[in-house]
């Protein structure tokens, strides 16, 4: 399964619209969408970004690691809020075990990509995934 699959299932499973006025997005691939019309809808994109092994010294290390992007976007600013803390509370809320075959799940990055002046708000959150936890011990 597709890491950002697991994200969009994640946040379809738990999203709570009595914490967003009532409202719930559209939480959808990107890959999905070819045209996405903000003043129609709001939307929440979710696309992969990166991949690949981790290879570091210490006690524990992760054999695969994946960054995953949460693209917000919305016109209204009250929405726009209430959106980014909800997606918060879903991913604090799932960081140990967001899936059978995940380990950790965290935010490494939240980037407001908005352009006020034509009131349009977007904002990118990168989350990672992280999978297989392996002891590492040196003889």
């Amino acid at each position: 399964m597709e890491e950002a699959d697991i994200i969009k299932d994640l946040l379809v499973d738990n999203w709570n619209s009595d914490n967003t006025g009532t409202i719930t997005p559209v939480i959808d691939l990107i890959v999905n969408r070819s045209n996405v019309d903000v003043r129609a809808n709001d939307f929440i994109l979710i696309y992969n970004t990166g991949a690949g092994p981790v290879s570091h010294s210490g006690v524990r290390t992760f054999s695969h690691m994946w960054s995953v992007s949460i693209d917000l976007r919305t016109v209204l600013f009250t929405r726009y809020k209430l959106y980014i803390a909800e997606i918060k509370r879903i991913i604090g809320g799932k960081y140990l075990s967001p899936s059978n075959d995940y380990h950790r799940l965290y935010i490494i990055r939240d980037t407001d990509l908005s352009d006020k002046k034509r009131g349009m708000y977007r904002r990118v959150i990168d989350v990672q995934i992280t999978q297989d936890l392996e002891e590492v011990t040196s003889i």
